[in-house]
């Protein structure tokens, strides 16, 4: 059996081979492009402010505008809020819980939550919330309060929470937002004139969240030192009496 070969008829099939090959790498190619520029189109640069304190996304999220939406990372959100957040990939569920929050209006600063741990003798622990001041703090911006703090309170007739001898005041920050450090801080009145502008101070004992009182009775003015090394420092001021 003989072999024939057309070389005209050949190399003409050849270049419409490498012209149909160039026209689909092309096409091929402007798809990838086209793709890419597609989902490059819907990628926002966007800021996000949580109660006036600006956060960085970084390079691990994006955020999409798609058909005039908005479309955010849920993680991203939910952590700065603050909340915890969970996915149940068997239940195809997205768990958020949310904590309390409260920001102090003008500095933007999270507000500690104060509670008296209250025992009953049948075992029974109840959280009392203490109400709370604000003293000299700097954060978004600065205030400046009257001084001495024991002076402060009788300005405002602030009337201190009766505890136990030897109970605990709980300290708690919204959770994401804890400060560097604190500092609990007793500020005793001087009795002398001479000195009533200004008070004594001693450190309190602080463990575990929690302020140890003393057995001791009488009246205790406390001060919470606040101090975030990035943001800022906050100060608050209660009362409470031991009896």
């Amino acid at each position: 059996m003989g072999v024939w070969w057309n070389a005209e008829r050949s190399d003409f099939n050849i270049k419409k081979f490498m012209l149909g090959l160039i026209f689909g790498l092309c096409l091929s190619l402007g798809s990838v492009v086209y793709a890419s520029d597609s989902i490059q189109s819907i990628l926002v640069n966007v800021k996000f402010v949580f109660n006036g304190i600006k956060k960085d996304i970084g390079s691990e999220y994006s955020v999409m505008n798609y058909q005039g939406h908005i479309y955010v990372p849920i993680r991203f959100i939910a952590e700065n809020m603050p909340s915890s957040i969970d996915y149940d990939d068997h239940k195809k569920e997205i768990r958020i819980e949310q904590n309390s929050v409260k920001i102090e209006k003008g500095l933007a600063a999270p507000v500690p939550f104060v509670y008296y741990e209250r025992k009953y003798q049948n075992g029974t622990l109840w959280n009392q919330e203490i109400p709370i001041l604000l003293g000299s703090s700097c954060w978004k911006g600065c205030v400046d309060v009257i001084k001495p703090y024991s002076h402060l309170l009788k300005m405002v007739e602030y009337q201190p929470v009766t505890v136990a001898p030897g109970s605990s005041i709980l300290i708690q920050y919204p959770k994401g937002m804890e400060p560097s450090s604190i500092k609990i801080i007793r500020a005793i009145a001087q009795e002398s004139e001479s000195d009533m502008m200004s008070d004594r101070f001693e450190d309190m004992i602080f463990e575990n969240h929690r302020i140890l009182l003393p057995d001791e009775p009488g009246t205790y003015t406390i001060w919470i030192k606040s101090l975030w090394a990035a943001s800022g420092d906050t100060s608050y001021i209660f009362a409470v009496e031991i009896k």
